[in-house]
């Protein structure tokens, strides 16, 4: 049970990070088109 808590724990911030990441890119991009 602990291990499935800790595994969706890993998704949670590894999903967060990933949209940080897509954010930067975007904002890059936009920047860019500026």
């Amino acid at each position: 049970m602990q291990a499935l808590r800790v595994s969706q724990a890993l998704i949670r911030s590894f999903s967060s990070t990933a949209r940080n990441r897509f954010q930067n890119r975007v904002r890059e991009k936009q920047k860019l088109f500026q």
